[in-house]
């Protein structure tokens, strides 16, 4: 299937007519059409994290706008079918928000020690809607992300380069074999040399979870030994859970866990659960499912819009089902 290079650009700037629009859709949905979708979001978290860290505000700035579409495929009984909903343009900002933590020095005896003798420690903190991106006296720098906040040592000693979080931050750490970096969140120690990768503290639905974009981390309990600690590397995440005191680790495409990167939430065949573990994951919500049926569906997305209110609407008319939110528990059901 031949297309025009000219359409899938208009297609994305929002000018594309209707008949241009569902010709460049068609095409998205075969091999060629996937491959160069893939390669090109690619492109734009690579293009967009860098604009991030280049850029000094600390407000939020709409770097462009993209067209967004839904399309979703479904399996019941067996039997394949295709699903598409009407044509439905949504422009909308493509970069939200790059996460944030709160980063805290722990001193060797406790936070706050009195006769601790080390480097004086500064305190940053965000507001609603505020970023605010903190390099380290090594090089290394944190995005924090709304009301957060971190507190962290005007200089690192020559052993140990140590700080505490919570909330939800992107680290990019620079490469010092002889100081690991080490994080300390919740109950947890994250122990870096180099990479880049996204904490988030626990919240009433999620646990903490670390989340890997290059490089290795170890990940687990602060009164665990640090050689009993689990291993992440590219591509993976890591749950732990203080119940039973230990960390769970997956291996798993990490696009939308890190969507606050990108500003982009996508699904590519995508099993119905799943979509639900990862909107619990980007949204802090929790989902009941009426009509176990439902599981069956797949779905394949792209939203450039990140309202949980417009993105639960989208892909229950793109499945062809029903979602009513009530306060931070959504409940899908079948049409009747």
């Amino acid at each position: 299937m031949k297309i025009d290079k000219q359409w899938i650009e208009k297609y994305f700037d929002g000018t594309a007519s209707q008949e241009e629009a569902d010709k460049v859709l068609r095409w998205f949905q075969i091999k060629e059409g996937r491959e160069f979708l893939n390669q090109r979001f690619e492109n734009d978290i690579n293009n967009e994290v860098n604009a991030f860290w280049q850029d000094s505000s600390e407000g939020v700035k709409s770097l462009k706008k993209i067209h967004s579409r839904i399309n979703a495929s479904e399996r019941v009984g067996g039997r394949s079918y295709s699903r598409r909903s009407s044509s439905v343009w949504a422009v909308a900002a493509c970069i939200a928000f790059l996460i944030a933590t709160v980063v805290v020095w722990e001193f060797k005896n406790g936070f706050g020690t009195s006769d601790y003798e080390g480097p004086a420690v500064s305190i940053y903190s965000t507001t609603d809607s505020e970023h605010r991106v903190i390099t380290m006296s090594d090089g290394s720098r944190v995005r924090l992300n709304e009301n957060s906040e971190i507190e962290i040592p005007d200089y690192f000693t020559s052993e140990l380069r140590y700080v505490r979080i919570r909330g939800e931050a992107f680290f990019e750490i620079s490469p010092d074999e002889a100081r690991p970096f080490v994080v300390n969140v919740d109950e947890t120690h994250i122990q870096v040399l180099g990479t880049a990768f996204m904490v988030r503290s626990a919240t009433p639905f999620q646990k903490t979870m670390v989340a890997v974009r290059e490089g290795k981390i170890s990940f687990g309990a602060s009164d665990v030994a640090t050689e009993s600690h689990k291993i992440l590397e590219k591509n993976m995440i890591g749950f732990y859970d203080r119940d039973i005191n230990d960390v769970t680790v997956e291996e798993i495409a990490i696009t939308n866990y890190l969507t606050w990167m990108h500003g982009r939430v996508i699904f590519d065949r995508t099993p119905f659960p799943e979509v639900l573990r990862q909107l619990e994951h980007i949204y802090n919500i929790e989902h009941e499912v009426a009509d176990k049926e439902i599981n069956n569906l797949v779905l394949t997305a792209d939203f450039s819009e990140r309202s949980l209110d417009n993105v639960l609407e989208t892909i229950a008319h793109s499945l062809g089902i029903r979602s009513v939110r009530n306060g931070d528990v959504v409940k899908w059901s079948a049409n009747q």
